[in-house]
């Protein structure tokens, strides 16, 4: 069998006592390589730190690594990698670890490390270890016949760690006597799953990802056991099957501001795609590049505009905390640059992300949920999402229109049908969005104000021109206006409902009506009650003409309760040309009191839905007219508003039954 090598790529140099020292790091390089191509599954364990742990400047023995690669798609066969650890040191000092591997094909730990301990029996017990200057070429592998695997007795009190829930296995120094010992503990544990193991190790970053662990010291093994027990609960650590370099590299690639390469897309989207990460552990990724910090600072550079807009799509419940650290005010302000900073990058993105639509609905729920139950965002920002050029979020707004409607229409079904609220599951929003809805249901008089941020949003929807129907979205505005307000403003109802001519109208089971507006009420009025005005102003003509003859009718402190004052009788005759005009007038103003007393009669009393009396009407005009009777003759208003007189008015033209000077 061959067992390959390839070591950490360094820039060494050679020391006077001849050891070496690194004078920097091959970035992406490895040397003595003996294969060509370094299978992607290895390279993807080490960008990932699979391998990683840090040596004591000062520690001799090496430490070991030990994993089997399980196969992706694109390998034909599992790789088995042991990693050989030393410490030294670079060009200011400071202590590195490098690293020397070992691999081959299959799941065959034990076979590689059968090498190494024959390597060390020839070289007088010297571990092959790190070492920059050795010439390695490639295809120069390692040469092995393959012996039968060795048998190892394991302890008799291993059965204890079998049981144990809590990984890795921490084991102390010296439990487990040489590295097959370790490796045949290791496949036991894994019990067929993933085998890792690691040796004479002092510290390690991530101790969660291997199956056993042996310190090198008992100080290195407390501080294990205690980092284990920090890590037991920790939901946000990530698994092993998650290439998590990956996707740092792809959100730290796609934050920077570069061009956004489509390996970084899929890198995230193929994540997503198989659920390799709970909401927690892709928090953690975020909050590693300042995410959480940036919310909670308000931190506004674009590289967090970027990173924020990705994290909303990719966590549908940060959308509504990513639009409230945006602070949109509305079309009607200067937009701010983190909103262009978040645009120009979603442009970036768009027809990139179509897949994933549950993505882009699932957080529109939400926004929906922080303008109805928290009220954490107003509508203003629900609009920006939804309208602007450019948002990725926007081409689903039609999704939420339909779902919105959906779940009223099924309210409304379920309460004519049974009077009850409908199952949770046959609804597409959020059930907490309606319960105050179900409640508006119930009782048709309650009004909920919390369902006003709907109402506008809908409102701008249908202003916006970016819909193919507004009609659409005024239904469901004027639906919400009515549940929040009571009435729906004219323009909402009217682009709801163009074809109704009534101020009153039906959607989706619930009955709107127009708020009409003061002018328009005022309108409205002359125009029902015209006759009565204009009676009204006969009234007043009339009452004029009294003040004209009142001399003979003692009228001498004038008709309208006071507002002609204390003048003598002389100051009201009047005689010649206004004389006879007013005569002329006369005859219509008795007429006129006659349609003033028949059109009264008609009318309800709007508290006892009676008609008054003819006798109640002449008592009202007498009331209105005459201002102090004591001082006064009483004009005969029967004779005046009778058939006969007025009759008689009509014959002579302008001659009255009245005696006039």
């Amino acid at each position: 069998m061959e067992i390959h090598e390839f070591s950490t790529g360094i820039n060494a140099e050679r020391l006077s006592d001849g050891g070496w020292r690194s004078r920097g790091f091959r970035v992406g390089e490895y040397m003595n390589l003996t294969l060509p191509d370094i299978p992607n599954v290895v390279k993807r364990a080490i960008a990932n730190k699979r391998f990683e742990v840090f040596k004591d400047r000062h520690s001799q023995e090496p430490s070991f690594v030990g994993w089997v690669l399980p196969s992706t798609e694109n390998e034909e066969d599992d790789w088995s990698v042991v990693a050989v650890v030393t410490s030294g040191q670079d060009e200011g000092g400071r202590s590195t670890s490098f690293y020397r591997y070992f691999l081959c094909e299959g799941r065959g730990l034990w076979k590689i490390l059968a090498w190494m301990e024959h390597y060390q029996q020839k070289s007088g017990g010297k571990w092959p270890v790190f070492d920059p200057f050795a010439s390695k070429q490639l295809g120069e592998s390692h040469q092995w016949n393959v012996n039968a695997k060795p048998k190892l007795k394991l302890p008799d009190d291993w059965q204890s760690f079998l049981n144990e829930n809590d990984t890795p296995v921490i084991l102390s120094l010296g439990y487990a006597s040489d590295l097959q010992m370790i490796n045949a503990m290791a496949e036991v544990k894994a019990n067929g799953e993933q085998v890792s193991w690691a040796y004479n190790v002092e510290v390690i970053e991530h101790p969660e990802q291997f199956t056993i662990i042996q310190a090198a010291n008992e100080q290195s093994y407390q501080s294990l056991m205690q980092k284990r027990q920090s890590q037991a609960n920790n939901a946000r650590l990530m698994p092993l099957s998650v290439d998590e370099a990956a996707i740092k590299t792809a959100i730290n690639g796609l934050s920077g501001g570069s061009q956004v390469r489509d390996e970084w897309i899929q890198s995230i989207l193929a994540t997503l795609e198989g659920n390799q990460l709970t909401v927690e552990q892709w928090e953690a990724v975020f909050d590693d590049r300042g995410a959480g910090m940036a919310i909670k600072r308000g931190s506004a550079d674009r590289r967090m505009g970027r990173l924020l807009t990705l994290r909303a799509f990719v966590l549908p419940e940060t959308l509504p905390e990513f639009l409230e650290w945006l602070k949109i005010q509305g079309k009607k302000n200067k937009e701010t640059s983190q909103q262009q900073v978040s645009i120009d990058f979603q442009y970036q993105l768009k027809n990139k992300l179509n897949k994933f639509e549950q993505h882009f609905t699932e957080g529109i729920n939400k926004v929906l949920k922080a303008l109805i139950i928290e009220q954490s965002i107003p509508a203003t920002a629900a609009v920006w999402l939804l309208t602007e050029t450019g948002s990725i979020w926007a081409p689903y707004r039609y999704r939420l229109m339909e779902d919105v409607r959906t779940d009223l229409n099924t309210i409304n079904n379920s309460f004519s049908s049974n009077n009850r609220q409908p199952e949770p599951q046959r609804l597409r929003c959020e059930k907490d969005i309606w319960g105050n809805l179900c409640v508006c249901w119930n009782n048709y008089s309650y009004r909920s104000v919390r369902y006003k941020p709907f109402a506008e949003l809908f409102a701008q929807l249908g202003k916006s021109g970016s819909i193919n129907e507004p009609s659409a979205a005024y239904e469901l505005s004027a639906y919400f206006y009515q549940v929040s307000e009571g009435k729906v403003p004219t323009e909402i109802f009217k682009g709801a409902l163009p074809r109704e001519g009534s101020d009153e109208g039906t959607i989706l089971g619930l009955k709107v009506e127009r708020k009409i507006p003061l002018p328009e009420n005022a309108g409205r009025f002359v125009k029902s009650n015209a006759r009565l005005l204009c009676i009204g102003i006969m009234f007043m003509s009339w009452s004029g003409m009294m003040l004209v003859l009142g001399y003979k009718y003692g009228f001498e402190k004038g008709l309208a309760k006071g507002s002609v004052g204390q003048q003598t009788s002389e100051n009201y005759r009047i005689t010649g040309e206004k004389k006879r005009r007013a005569l002329e007038k006369f005859p219509k103003t008795v007429e006129e009191i006659e349609n003033i007393v028949s059109e009264l009669t008609r009318l309800k009393d709007r508290g006892t839905e009676t008609e008054p009396s003819r006798d109640q009407i002449i008592k009202e005009i007498k009331n209105t007219l005459v201002v102090n009777e004591e001082e006064s003759e009483e004009i005969d208003y029967e004779k005046a508003t009778s058939t006969g007189l007025l009759g008689c008015s009509r014959e002579k033209g302008k001659s009255s039954s009245f005696d006039y000077e």
